[in-house]
């Protein structure tokens, strides 16, 4: 089991890295486009729409790394207050309803994409394809439905070794024995 654990941990942290990217890249665009603007009067054209889209490309790319690590906001006060079997096999019902539900995002953001792409819908001031956009985020949906689905492989796999914990899954940076 922790074999498995490690190798997603990673899996998601190189989707992360790719987000980080993203954002090293909207921190050049911005800086630049001051300095553009300020010196040269003149500021980077269709800098907000390159920003807009690449915050979406890092908020989409960095979505599994967050589920997979408990990132993100979920209300466990029910599963704090009822016992620890019963608890484990609500989150297990809780994570497949999610799981089934971001599947289903997922699919319907690729055929949103495929639309685009027969519309040749473009965006209005850099004129760039809108199904790279659409793309982009259903690929962030997939992964995130990725790293639901893992995790809930993982917590069928604590049930059969009647560990009944919901636990955050560690990452191959924060482990003590690599």
């Amino acid at each position: 089991m922790d074999k498995y654990e490690k190798t997603m941990g990673k899996f998601f942290s190189f989707t992360t890295y790719i987000s980080d990217g993203f954002l090293v890249f909207i921190m050049l665009v911005v800086v630049a486009n001051v300095i553009f603007r300020r010196f040269f009067n003149s500021p980077i054209y269709g800098s907000t729409e390159i920003v807009c889209y690449c915050s979406l490309a890092a908020a989409a790319l960095g979505l599994a790394q967050t589920e997979w690590l408990d990132g993100n906001v979920r209300m466990t006060l029910i599963l704090e207050k009822t016992g620890v079997k019963f608890g484990t096999f609500l989150n297990l019902i809780v994570n497949i309803v999610g799981t089934v539900g971001f599947i289903i995002v997922g699919i319907l953001m690729v055929r949103q994409s495929m639309n685009k792409y027969a519309d040749r819908q473009i965006s209005t001031e850099l004129h760039m394809p809108m199904y790279i956009v659409t793309g982009v985020l259903a690929a962030g949906f997939i992964l995130l439905a990725v790293a639901l689905v893992a995790k809930l492989i993982l917590y069928i796999m604590r049930i059969k070794e009647k560990n009944y914990s919901i636990a955050t899954p560690p990452t191959p940076q924060l482990r003590k024995e690599d």
